[in-house]
Order: C-alpha cells, then sequence, then structure tokens
C-alpha cells in the first residue's frame, strides 16, 4: 500500500467517524429533549400487526419498550401499522406493569428485575401468548450517546496541547519533521500545514 493509498484510507476513515459523531451528537440532543419532555406529557411509537405489538414510550424520566406476542388477526376492526400517541404521565420505569396483572395466574410464567432505574419484566402463557417489558433511565441512554462526540474532542485537545508542548512535529498527524522540515513523509502535509 502506498502513501496516495495509506492518505485517502485515513480520510475516509476521518470522514466515518466524523459522520457517526454528528449523529451521535443528534442522538444526544434527540435523546434529551424526550428527557425532558418526559416529565410533561408521555409519548408512545407502536407497531401493531397480526402477531403482535411493539412499541417504545417514554415515560417520567425513562424509556421504557414493550413487546406483546399473540395471535391479533381475529379481532374485528383491527388496525395494523405505525401508530404514535400522546398520553399523560406514566409512572417512572416498570413499577405499573407488574399492577396491570393483578389476579395470579398458575399458567403463566413471570420473571421481573429492576434496580438503578432499569429494568425489564417477562410474562409468558401456557397458550404462547407473550409480554415483556424493558426499561432504562434517560440519564443512562444521554450519557451513552455523548461518550463519542466528548471522546474526540478530548482526543483532538490532547493532541493540540501536544503539538503546542513540541514544536517540529507534523500539526496533522504528530509525526517528527526535524529530518524533513518542508513536507510530512507521513501525511504528505506541509510545513505550513498545507497540503
Amino acid at each position: 500500500m502506498d502513501r496516495a493509498d495509506r492518505s485517502r484510507s485515513r480520510n475516509t476513515a476521518r470522514r466515518l467517524l466524523n459522520i457517526l459523531t454528528a449523529l451521535s451528537l443528534l442522538l444526544f440532543v434527540a435523546t434529551a429533549v424526550l428527557w425532558v419532555r418526559s416529565y410533561v406529557l408521555c409519548d408512545k411509537f407502536a407497531r401493531w400487526h397480526p402477531g403482535g405489538v411493539y412499541s417504545a414510550r417514554t415515560a417520567r424520566g425513562h424509556l421504557v419498550v414493550e413487546m406483546w406476542r399473540g395471535d391479533r388477526s381475529l379481532r374485528p376492526g383491527e388496525r395494523y401499522g405505525f401508530v404514535y400517541e400522546r398520553d399523560e404521565v406514566y409512572p417512572a420505569a416498570l413499577e405499573v406493569i407488574p399492577r396491570l396483572y393483578v389476579y395470579p395466574d398458575p399458567s403463566v410464567s413471570e420473571s421481573k428485575w429492576h434496580g438503578a432505574g432499569f429494568g425489564w419484566y417477562t410474562r409468558q402463557r401456557v397458550d404462547g401468548v407473550m409480554s415483556a417489558a424493558a426499561s432504562a433511565p434517560f440519564w443512562a441512554l444521554a450519557a451513552a450517546s455523548v461518550a463519542l462526540p466528548l471522546g474526540r474532542a478530548a482526543s483532538w485537545l490532547i493532541r493540540a496541547r501536544r503539538r503546542r508542548k513540541r514544536p517540529g512535529l507534523c500539526p496533522a498527524c504528530g509525526y517528527d519533521l526535524r529530518a524533513t522540515p518542508d513536507r510530512c513523509p507521513e501525511c504528505g502535509r506541509g510545513a505550513a500545514g498545507v497540503g
């Protein structure tokens, strides 16, 4: 692989990383907006089909993903497809789900767990009908979505600080330019930073 191919490869990788960083930052902003909005109203996105329902909704500081799998094809007047609904604010996380099933049923197997704002709940009946829900706090989703932009910013600041401390390095890649002060042999950039 020659120098031009390596440079193209690095540029492509850099562009891809920039796109991923921008998407991650956009996801962080959307998460922050939904987080604040979850204290005012509940947003619910659902997909209804003959085999069940899949949905994602907000609930006071949390994102809850739910699934109900069973035969819905025989219900008259049933509508299928994607649906968006707004509702009043739901209680946080999975506190409400176990209360939906008040009557104990021996033909049902259940499992649940919650802690630190995270949680999940599954319920399986003998006839094959299954419901499941998982909950995550928005603070964790926001932290995960902002990790890449913060990491890139920290990396850029560290590299800029190193360049200031050690003159004679290429401003683009940090290669030692003492032997070739006019042009960087690693990335091809000129001494003035123009390549």
